[in-house]
Formats: structure tokens, C-alpha cells, sequence
């Protein structure tokens, strides 16, 4: 089983299991898919906090939709597409201001 516990894992986790590591994956976290799904969770945010009438509201359910129709996970072009579309919302540039 998983991390050395047994399919039945109520019967108690076995301390004396080791494992061999065959392969290993070494992942570098990609900065702009980090940005983008912070960028995402805060139209998300505002799409769930504003109300359903407010223009604000329907303007982030919009955008959060197009971004979620760009983006391609087998294609890692279409991150930096997808960050340029919070703009709509946040305005152009926002990410550059302080």
C-alpha cells in the first residue's frame, strides 16, 4: 500500500517497511502557473463575495470563465495567455503596480 501501510491499514502500520527508489521525478514549480492560479483564485473570490446583481460580480464569473476555456493543461503557452486576461477585471498593467 501507500507510504508502507497495508491494503487493510486498520490492522496497524507497519514501522520495518522499506522501499527502493527507482526513479526519481525532480519538479521545478512554474512561477507563472503559481501566479495565474492566484490570479484565478482572486477573480473567484470576488465572482462568490459580490453580489449575484453586481456588475463587479458578473464581470469576474466572465472572466473566470474565459480563463477557464483558454487554458490548456497539455499546452504551457496557453499560461501566459491566461494571465493576461484578469486584465478585463483588474485592469491593464495591474500587475506591475504597487
Amino acid at each position: 500500500g501507500m507510504f508502507g501501510l497495508p491494503i487493510d491499514w486498520l490492522s496497524g502500520i507497519k514501522d520495518d517497511v522499506y522501499f527502493k527508489l527507482a526513479s526519481p521525478d525532480i519538479l521545478v514549480p512554474g512561477q507563472e502557473a503559481w501566479h495565474l492560479f492566484w490570479n484565478f483564485q482572486v477573480i473567484q473570490d470576488m465572482a462568490k463575495n459580490f453580489q449575484i446583481t453586481n456588475p463587479i460580480c458578473l464581470k469576474a464569473q466572465s472572466v473566470a470563465m474565459e480563463i477557464s476555456n483558454s487554458f490548456d493543461p497539455q499546452e504551457i503557452s496557453t499560461i501566459g495567455i491566461c494571465r493576461k486576461i484578469p486584465e478585463k477585471i483588474l485592469g491593464e498593467g495591474w500587475l506591475s503596480k504597487n
